[in-house]
């Protein structure tokens, strides 16, 4: 499969690792099968994926949100799917949460929606439970067990 990915930085180590390209917006939404939104809440990206945006998919695309809910218009992304515009969509955001039962994205066929619980994994549980371990050791006046490096691009700070 061909990677393409759209981001304000390039990641030319992640690029060669996994084949993947750098695009514009408009050309990895025209280009696409199957789009991932991780994003991160923004200024920039809030209302990022509106009419316009839908407009240059293929009507055979998948889109699916696992950012944050603002990140794309909700009311355009329901017209599009409803009329057939593109394949389908899913998502575990929304643009108001929790999302209410009657939420008109949930009636239709070719939607999938999940509760924003995507990081409840045994996994993720698991590395949370090392995190409130350490706040415990560092509020005692210790060295945490598990210190956190951030990493950007391939630069650690």
């Amino acid at each position: 499969m061909k990677i393409l990915y759209y981001d304000a930085v390039r990641y030319e180590e992640v690029e060669k690792e996994i084949k993947a390209e750098k695009v514009s917006l408009e050309e990895l939404l025209t280009q696409s099968d199957y789009i991932s939104i991780n994003l991160p809440m923004l200024p920039e990206t809030k209302g990022l994926l509106k009419e316009r945006e839908f407009g240059l998919m293929k009507p055979s695309a998948y889109i699916i949100n696992l950012a944050r809910g603002p990140i794309w218009d909700e009311k355009t992304l329901y017209a599009v799917l409803k009329e057939g515009r593109i394949a389908g969509a899913g998502s575990d955001v929304y643009e108001v949460e929790p999302a209410k039962k009657d939420h008109p994205l949930f009636q239709l066929e070719n939607f999938i929606g999940t509760p924003h619980m995507a990081a409840h994994t045994d996994e993720a549980l698991r590395r949370m439970s090392l995190v409130a371990e350490d706040i415990i050791r560092v509020l005692g006046g210790k060295a945490p067990l598990h210190p956190v490096n951030s990493v950007v691009g391939t630069k650690r700070l």
